[in-house]
């Protein structure tokens, strides 16, 4: 385990060792050092906020557009904690008016 030296005041960032003591990783954290290849969910969310981003489109009204009942169901799926249907995908892909390939990520290169 990496230490680091260092002078904070008040508390200590977590997931650090001080005075070699282990302070636990957030679990965040410790899910993308475990998770280095990110899974579909993940990636399809990273390429689902990347296209609202360039449309120039808020949470709230890229919900509306995809017919969710809420920005909240969005933020899930652009954080991968949701997968989509392909079903799914095919339908924004529709309400959008796009080819259902523009919502899907590209390929893993591996």
């Amino acid at each position: 385990m990496t230490t680091f030296s260092a002078t904070w005041k008040g508390k200590p960032p977590k997931g650090f060792c001080i005075d070699n003591k282990a302070i636990a990783l957030p679990a965040k954290v410790r899910e993308l050092l475990v998770s280095k290849t990110p899974t579909f969910p993940q990636r399809f969310g990273i390429h689902l906020k990347n296209y609202r981003l360039s449309l120039g489109l808020t949470q709230e009204v890229m919900a509306e557009r995809l017919g969710l009942c809420s920005r909240t169901m969005l933020s899930r799926y652009e954080r991968g904690k949701s997968e989509a249907l392909l079903s799914t995908i095919y339908l924004w892909a529709k309400r959008l008016g796009v080819d259902p390939s523009v919502l899907l990520p590209p390929p893993n290169a591996e």
